[in-house]
């Protein structure tokens, strides 16, 4: 027994986020930084059953003392060699530290008197699939000093009625319990200390994975610890109180209040050895006569090996090729993922059926029953000019989100009209509004996001409107996302756009979509994938009260001192009155695009249009219709990625129109130069030019 209690200090092994956050799907991530611990309450994702919240969280830093204490025996039993053994958990600090939490100080967090005074806690996190078969030997955790009774240690079965997962109700309905009864916590003042349990019955975790909570009602005022890490999925559940009923809330969606410290013992030894599973790719586009490298993810869903290499067979139009083998310059370790690269040159055009599975692992049989993919390629002779779309999710609520206003500006400085910005806004909850949520837009946000804020580019990756790839952020780098999807997406027709207003209420638009693809599709039997849809956005819109206002972690921030983009930010207030741009006011069918608005065959370089009327009448948001720009998507379904797409101004009557323009500069000197979307430029630029001169005249150039 002391040698598996000194695997606590001395091996920790995580589970693989990524993995996690494919078995749990309750609510959605939002942004996430713990140096803001105290003060990220107003951007609480509330759980369905429509919880309030206030600024302040009572969460109180605290350290983990040195010393874990033994593991108590319940029962005497036989153990295999503890060589066999890891500790499993999710990530932990570093340096050991945390935040303890109690009732009190969530019921300031969620703004729920009911909450205040209650002694009851019931938490959990889930065991993967990953490890299914591995035996649960030892549960360990971290408390507050303090006495706790009516301790009890369970595991349940991952369960799932399809849309939701499934936790028991009480300790007693779950599928083991272990009742420890009355139980004394000592840590020295000011520190937690870790608790370990031996279970009287190993437990062996089933196919779908588990879940292991832990129960006790104690008066200790902060009782729960928590690590001072980024939340993981998976990381704590919690019964919270909700009319009467104690329900289970997914407390790792807020992306506030960390991991649990929970961890298992587990004995491996049963676990699948050879097991690497790959993941789906959907259909690609690419330019023929160039290698091209897949990059699927691959994931080592055994928990006991270490893999250092796979082979693989492609297979292109029906016929295989010979098997690859893959040497990783670090083995990848159980329950983790990484990319691979498996290149192949295209050297006919149009749509070749691919799959790539995984034949060996270590050089023996690969046993995943999820070892292949297949998907088409697209092989295209040349790539249109891509006009990328950038969609940011966003929220007057949000503290990081004010990067997602700068960062659109400047990719917007960058490209020109090269590049459409969009802002999708939406509301934390019932109780938590941004008053330009749009409604029929809602479909993409729930979709895509993953974090406020975050950012799609033309659906075809998921990153941030201001850092770019490597994450720093202390430094604008999204337009690295531009970059990589003009060089590695080639795109397989060309957008145009016209629309003006068809009455003189400017209630209906007349729209006019121009297509021209690279290649053709000829229909078998389906639909092909194409699809137009249509988005509305607004610039300069503002509001009065506290909704309308612009929540500002970054004010006072020094540490962003360096970064020039973020100044104005740091030195403004918490709460900043502003005018939103390229705000989202209406969408039509954006995720999907609208039925039969794309030919189910189509022809390399024949033009095709759609004609489409577009009422507005009922819409609300809309504040200034000279402000308002609108967007056609080429939508591919089979991969929901943005093919192109065209923007126009709607302001001052129609497509080519810029409000205050005049034709004639009568002779005086230029002064400043925009394009039709206002934003201005420091040289001429191909298209549509407006030119401002010193006598305040303006006029339109047409440059070549």
């Amino acid at each position: 027994m002391i040698k598996k209690l000194l695997l606590c200090l001395a091996m920790v092994a995580f589970v693989d986020t990524a993995n996690a956050q494919n078995a749990i799907r309750l609510g959605s991530g939002f942004a996430k930084n713990s140096s803001k611990q105290v003060q990220k309450a107003a951007s609480l994702k509330l759980p369905d059953f429509g919880l309030s919240v206030v600024n302040k969280v009572s969460g109180r830093p605290m350290q983990l003392s040195s010393t874990a204490n033994g593991a108590k025996k319940l029962a005497p039993m036989q153990r295999a060699d503890a060589t066999s053994y890891v500790l499993w958990g999710y990530p932990m600090n570093s340096q050991g530290s945390g935040y303890v939490w109690g009732w009190n100080a969530f019921s300031q967090v969620f703004d729920d008197a009911s909450m205040a005074g209650l002694t009851d806690y019931n938490v959990a996190v889930y065991v993967p699939s990953t490890y299914a078969k591995a035996v649960i030997d030892s549960v360990y955790s971290v408390f507050s000093s303090g006495a706790y009774s009516n301790f009890k240690i369970w595991v349940s079965d991952y369960e799932t009625d399809g849309q939701y997962i499934i936790l028991p109700s009480t300790p007693e309905e779950a599928d083991y319990c272990e009742n420890i009864g009355d139980h004394q916590v000592d840590a020295p003042s000011g520190m937690v200390a870790q608790e370990g349990y031996e279970l009287s019955t190993p437990y062996t975790v089933p196919d779908n994975g588990c879940f292991i909570g832990i129960s006790f009602t104690t008066t200790v005022e902060l009782p729960l610890f928590t690590w001072d890490v980024e939340s993981s999925s998976g990381a704590f559940f919690m019964q919270m109180p909700y009319q009467g009923e104690m329900l289970w809330n997914n407390m790792a969606s807020y992306g506030l209040f960390g991991n649990l410290p929970i961890m298992a013992l587990m004995d491996i030894s049963n676990c699948s050895q050879n097991d690497v599973s790959i993941q789906t790719i959907s259909e690609t586009a690419v330019l023929m006569n160039t290698s091209y490298d897949f990059s699927p993810v691959v994931y080592n869903n055994a928990i006991a090996t270490d893999v250092t290499s796979v082979s693989y067979v492609l297979t292109v139009d029906g016929e295989a090729q010979e098997e690859q083998t893959l040497n990783f310059s670090s083995s990848l370790p159980g329950g983790s993922g990484g990319y691979i690269s498996v290149p192949y040159t295209f050297t006919t055009e149009g749509i070749h059926p691919v799959s790539i599975e995984i034949t060996k692992v270590n050089g023996e049989a690969n046993a995943s029953t999820s070892a292949s993919t297949a998907f088409d390629v697209l092989a295209l002779e040349t790539s249109a000019t891509r006009t990328p779309v950038v969609e940011e999710f966003t929220g007057t609520w949000c503290g990081w989100c004010p990067r997602g206003h700068v960062g659109l500006e400047l990719l917007k400085e960058r490209y020109g009209e090269g590049i459409i910005t969009l802002a999708a806004h939406a509301s934390s909850s019932s109780t938590v509004i941004d008053p330009m949520e749009c409604a029929t837009y809602l479909d993409v946000v729930y979709g895509f996001a993953q974090g406020f804020p975050s950012a799609l580019y033309d659906r075809c990756l998921l990153g941030d409107a201001y850092q770019g790839i490597d994450g720093n952020q202390y430094a604008f780098g999204a337009n690295q996302y531009i970059d990589i999807l003009n060089s590695s997406f080639p795109s397989e027709a060309t957008v145009t756009l016209t629309a003006d207003w068809g009455d003189t209420d400017k209630n209906v638009i007349n729209a006019n979509v121009g297509l021209t693809f690279g290649c053709t599709r000829i229909s078998l039997g389906s639909a092909n994938p194409y699809a137009v849809a249509f988005v509305l956005s607004e610039d300069d819109m503002t509001g009065e009260g506290q909704q309308w206002l612009q929540y500002n972690y970054y004010s006072g921030e020094t540490s962003f001192g360096n970064d020039d983009n973020m100044l104005s930010w740091v030195s403004a207030s918490e709460y900043v009155k502003m005018d939103y741009d390229n705000v989202v006011v209406q969408g039509w069918d954006a995720l999907l695009g609208i039925d039969e608005s794309v030919p189910s065959t189509v022809f390399k370089g024949e033009n095709l249009t759609y004609n489409a009327t577009l009422d507005i009448s009922a819409n609300t948001l809309i504040q200034n219709k000279e402000k308002l720009h609108l967007t056609a998507l080429l939508i591919n379904r089979n991969n929901y990625s943005i093919v192109n797409a065209a923007q126009v101004s709607l302001g001052d009557g129609g497509s080519s129109a810029i409000e205050g323009v005049t034709d004639d500069a009568n002779g005086a000197a230029e002064v400043a130069r925009y394009n039709v979307n206002g934003v201005r430029l420091d040289k001429a630029q191909k298209g549509l030019n407006i030119v401002k001169y010193s006598d305040g005249t303006t006029k339109k150039v047409i440059v070549k």
